[in-house]
């Protein structure tokens, strides 16, 4: 008789746990992260996205545009890799532009003197070298990537290219 009320209580008290477990709601390990693009232009008609292209090796990252920064993004969201700029007047942007030769992961700081924008296009900003020479690359986004032909000439439309300086000794 005392066994069958221990293995009773034991049923009941496993029934509430599993009946609690089914009834909960599953715990979300963080924040659902929403993109959100920021713009820098005073009217977002008037604006077009750059994208600042970043692979494994080689890339450019975006710091500000003309001194002003990107605020941090509101919670549970965080900034898409473009951001909306506005059109018809030059840009100074401020990017880091790395890549990773051998053991070395390289980057330098610098200032990209953006041309006037047209409207209602959308760029990328692309970075062709290494550490000692290269050059920022900026094309309309239907550019998938920078191929060349063997005579060197690019196949693709470049809109604007800056070479970089030499790094200081």
């Amino acid at each position: 008789m005392k066994t069958k009320k221990i293995i009773w209580i034991a049923l009941t008290l496993a029934a509430f746990c599993f009946i609690g477990c089914f009834t909960t709601k599953p715990k979300v390990k963080g924040p659902v992260l929403t993109p959100a693009r920021h713009s820098f232009a005073e009217n977002e008609e008037k604006a077009v996205p750059i994208t600042f292209i970043q692979g494994n090796k080689v890339g450019v990252r975006f710091v500000d545009c003309n001194d002003v920064i990107r605020p941090n993004s509101a919670e549970g969201t965080y900034w898409e890799r473009d951001s909306l700029f506005p059109v018809e007047k030059p840009l100074n942007l401020r990017v880091y532009v790395y890549w990773d030769e051998d053991r070395f992961g390289e980057r330098r700081r610098g200032i990209f003197k953006c041309p006037p924008l047209e409207a209602n296009k959308e760029y990328k900003l692309w970075f062709k070298g290494n550490y000692k020479s290269g050059s920022l690359i900026l094309t309309y986004a239907n550019v998938g990537s920078l191929d060349y032909s063997s005579s060197g000439k690019p196949k693709f439309e470049i809109v604007y290219e800056q070479i970089l300086p030499p790094p200081p000794k």
